[in-house]
């Protein structure tokens, strides 16, 4: 006997939102296909001097990471700088941080291409920059 949930693990259109819009985000990442992306979303995403993937929603060009992090948190992904900030926690020094005014993006791992959520967490700018690009798997608190 199949097991359709699994069948059904990285297929889009199923009705989970967060897990649909992170699989077409990843899928565009990794194939430079962008027709299957619903609308707000243009692409393709581009590859910055920076390292960081960046995607177009709506008027605003974000790193892809930051997109990943904020559906992950259920952050609207039209959040802009002065809206109203998001207490957030940082990851690595239980520090309270504000999404959209002092806090980081980080990827755990330190690659910054492994845009996975389970990799992508809220760092205070402190932690981030200490970090650096070194693996603090073993650091996350939360």
């Amino acid at each position: 006997m199949s097991n359709h949930a699994d069948d059904r693990d990285d297929a889009v259109g199923d009705g989970d939102l967060e897990r649909d819009s992170f699989l077409a985000l990843k899928r565009a990442e990794l194939s430079g296909k962008t027709s299957d992306l619903p609308a707000p979303w243009s692409i393709p995403a581009r590859l910055r001097q920076d390292g960081y993937f960046y995607l177009r929603y709506g008027s605003t060009e974000r790193p892809l990471h930051r997109l990943v992090f904020m559906l992950r948190v259920g952050i609207d992904p039209t959040f802009k700088r002065g809206d109203e900030p998001i207490a957030m926690t940082c990851a690595y020094c239980g520090k309270v941080v504000w999404f959209g005014k002092n806090v980081n993006i980080d990827h755990v791992d330190g690659d910054k291409a492994n845009n996975a959520p389970t990799n992508l967490v809220c760092s205070c700018i402190g932690c981030n920059r200490k970090k650096g690009s070194e693996d603090w798997s073993g650091r996350v608190k939360l």
